[in-house]
Order: structure tokens, then C-alpha cells, then sequence
């Protein structure tokens, strides 16, 4: 709730044990912004234009969204069956019209902060065009829960096609040489997701797997973690962008004592990326595992938002072990890290109104110039710039670029991919120590 205390405004969060908890000030106004956008606990809204339909709950992170992968079709109905998404596709239709919670049609967004839609100004999305939704590319979803392949059709892998040789997984590297544009975009990896008998720890919950099943092993492990009142649903585009490129990616929620809870510090989060990184690293021995034998245990990496981000940060500064982090927008202020001996990559933008620039470039700098670090900011850049390699603005793709490019030099021994890390026209402030 908002509460005004000699003139100064303080936000405070419901914890899930009851506990009303002081949240910081810098956060205050997208808060606010979620208390005039948000939707009732009761109300519901379906969209549609052109190709996407989403019908569901108006509060945060209940939608469901589909995609027909013809992107000559347009959505007709889309409902949720138990864990599974329905779909079903009809004769294209035609564009515009209706809208939620003021969103334009098209650009949809995953989750966002708060319940505020991803990108630009005024809480306007990234979005897509002509009706694409942000998740996938060329109109092939995200895709699949219980373990279907993402995207494709007629069993022809996504960024492949029949005789066209694909690039190879592991953490060797191999396979045709990369371009920029190859490693801005979806990899030719098949993707699939699971959750069964993964388990939660006490600073993460709900862990989900993305892993590639065309592409041969081991493979490299990342853990990644949201932030402030997202879920994880706000940066999932990673896992399926990175399983598409030979890694293997696990998306948590953040949690206290076991119980889901978005409102944790950068501390907890922290503790969060480690426990699950250790969560994945047995899923290489579990049984039942899809990835029993599969995963390059020795190769972890962790990367987050927000509040997320400084988790990232923190962990990277306790965990030498790790072989890289990237910290999305990372919101810790006053966080130093002088013990990091981790490759790290720092995402920022100048438009961020909660992580300045300035706040960003002192985290970075606090990093030991020994190190293998990145800083790389975008003009314009909101707090969310560096959630979507998979959409559709420019910076996506060199946030993608950037993105997979460190993992593939620091976690999977790919030099190949140094060459792409470079100052881009759409960097404001760029800074590498490789």
C-alpha cells in the first residue's frame, strides 16, 4: 500500500507470510503505476488482431498466449487445458481492434514489472508488429509446455531446414562458423521444457527447464532469476533463446522459506541462483532426468533482472566457480564487488528510471579490472531492454548478440564469438576488458 509519512511517500509490500515489508523509494512510481494500470482480481479481458488471441486473468503473469505458426493464419481461439495450451488457427484475418489494459495489440507483454507492460515510456511494450507478440520470431511461438519442441512444424527444427546443416551444442563449440547475424537471432537448436521432478530450494521455486534435443552435448548450465514482483515469465525469452544455442537454461521464481515471494532483496536472490545452480548441476544424475548425462557440470553460469541482476552480482562476487554472469539492468544500489573473478556483463540504458546509468557504471566499475568484464548501454534503454532477445526492436538483437556471445567465450570456451562483442550504433556507453 502507499502511505504518507512527513510528506516523504514509502511503499509497502504484502509478504506472502503476512509481513508487511519497506520496499524502496526508487521503486515507488512504476509501483504506483501498477495500482492505476492493473486489473481487478475478478476482471478478465481477451484480446485480439491479426494472429495473437490471449484471453485470461488481467492480474500479472496468468495470461495465456499462442501464436499460429503459419503466420499466414490468424488466431481463433486459444484456452488452457491443465498444463497444456490449445490452439487453434483459422484463415488470416485482419489486424487491430480491442487492446488490454492498454496495450496495443502486437505487443503484448511477458510478464513486466509490477504488472507494467515491458518497454519504452509511459509503460508502453516493446511489442511486436502487425499482431506478433514478442516471444518467437517469424511467428513461431515460444512454445511448448510438458516437453514440446518449440516452434517448427512436420518435426523441422526451429532456424533449420531440411539438408541445411545446423550448428552443433556443447561447450566446445563446432559447427558452422557464427556471423553476427546468426547469433542475434534463434539458434538452430530444437528446444524443449520441463518442470517434473525438478525441485525447488528455499530461495527459488518453480524451476523450469529449456534444453536443446537436435544439438549434441554436454551442454553448458545457466540459471536465471527475475526481478522485483515479476515472475519468471518476464525474461523466459533466455531459455528459449539460449537452449536454441547449445545451453542448457533454468528459469526460477524467487521465493523466502520455500513459499514463492517476488518482493525478496538482491541478497536472496543471490542465494537463490546458487541453490539452483546446484539444483541443475544434479539434474546431470537425477533419475528420470532428460538431461542425465547431458550436462557439462564444471560449466555454470547465472544471469538476472532488477533486483535479479544484483543477485546475479552478489553471486558472481561469492561463487568463483562460476564461469560468467550477466546482470540485466541490475538494481543493487551501493553494491561493490570487488571479490569478482567472474566474467561479467553488465546491461544498462539511458531512459532507465530505476537503475540510472550512473548507479549501473558504478557497479561495473566496482569490478576489478582483472577481471573480463562488459558494460554495454543503450541509448534510450529502458529498465527492461535487456529482457527480450527474441523481439523485434534492434536492441533486442544486440542485447541477444551481446548476450549469447559472452556465455559462448566465458562459459563454453567459444572464441569464435569474441568478435561480436563490439560497440553497436545503439550503445550509448560501451566498455569491454576481455
Amino acid at each position: 500500500m502507499l502511505s504518507a509519512r512527513s510528506g516523504a511517500l514509502s511503499f509497502r509490500l504484502l509478504a506472502a507470510d503476512g509481513k508487511k515489508e519497506n520496499m524502496p523509494r526508487s521503486y515507488l512510481s512504476l509501483s504506483a503505476l501498477w495500482l492505476v494500470l492493473g486489473c481487478g482480481s475478478s476482471e478478465s479481458s481477451t484480446q485480439k488482431g491479426g494472429n495473437h488471441v490471449q484471453p485470461g486473468n488481467c492480474q500479472p503473469f496468468t495470461q495465456v498466449a499462442c501464436v499460429c505458426p503459419d503466420m499466414s493464419q490468424s488466431q481463433g481461439t486459444c484456452s488452457q487445458d491443465g498444463t497444456f495450451i490449445n490452439c487453434a488457427c483459422g484463415s488470416a484475418g485482419a489486424g487491430g481492434g480491442g487492446g488490454f489494459g492498454g496495450t496495443p495489440l502486437g505487443g503484448a507483454p511477458q510478464g513486466g514489472f509490477g504488472g507494467v507492460p515491458f518497454g519504452g515510456s509511459a509503460g508502453l511494450p516493446q511489442g511486436g508488429t502487425a499482431g506478433i507478440p514478442q516471444g518467437g520470431s517469424a511467428g513461431i511461438p515460444e512454445g511448448g509446455s510438458a516437453g514440446i519442441p518449440q516452434g517448427g512444424s512436420a518435426g523441422i527444427p526451429q532456424g533449420g531446414s531440411a539438408g541445411i546443416p545446423q550448428e552443433t551444442g556443447g561447450t566446445s563449440g563446432g559447427g558452422p562458423d557464427p556471423t553476427a547475424d546468426s547469433a542475434s537471432k534463434q539458434g538452430p537448436c530444437t528446444v524443449q521444457q520441463y518442470t517434473q521432478g525438478v525441485p525447488g530450494g528455499p530461495d527459488y521455486v518453480n524451476p523450469t527447464v529449456y534444453y536443446p534435443t537436435s544439438c549434441p552435448g554436454p551442454f553448458a548450465g545457466i540459471v536465471a532469476i527475475p526481478g522485483f514482483t515479476e515472475a519468471q515469465n518476464a525474461i523466459n525469452q533466455w531459455g528459449t533463446f539460449l537452449a536454441s544455442h547449445g545451453f542448457v537454461a533454468m528459469m526460477v521464481d524467487t521465493a523466502a522459506g520455500g513459499v514463492a515471494n517476488t518482493g525478496v532483496q538482491p541478497p536472496a536472490r543471490a542465494n537463490g541462483l546458487w541453490e539452483a545452480v546446484q539444483t541443475l548441476q544434479a539434474e546431470n544424475t537425477r533419475s528420470g532426468s532428460p538431461l542425465a548425462g547431458q550436462i557439462d557440470t564444471g560449466s555454470m553460469a547465472v544471469m538476472g533482472h532488477s533486483m535479479g541482476g544484483g543477485g546475479t552480482l552478489i553471486a558472481a562476487n561469492a561463487h568463483s566457480t562460476l564461469k560468467a554472469a550477466i546482470g540485466l539492468c541490475p538494481w543493487n544500489p551501493g553494491g561493490t564487488y570487488p571479490q569478482d573473478t567472474v566474467p561479467s556483463l553488465i546491461f544498462a540504458g539511458t531512459a532507465d528510471v530505476l537503475v540510472a546509468p550512473s548507479q549501473a557504471s558504478a557497479e561495473y566499475q566496482s569490478i576489478p579490472g582483472t577481471t573480463p568484464k562488459c558494460y554495454s548501454e543503450f541509448t534510450g534503454g529502458s529498465h527492461f531492454v535487456s529482457n527480450t532477445p527474441l523481439g523485434p526492436a534492434a536492441t533486442d538483437k544486440v542485447v541477444a548478440r551481446f548476450g549469447l556471445s559472452w556465455f559462448k567465450v566465458h562459459l563454453a570456451g567459444d572464441a569464435r564469438y569474441q568478435q561480436f562483442l563490439a560497440k553497436d550504433a545503439t550503445n550509448s556507453n560501451f566498455d569491454l576488458k576481455p
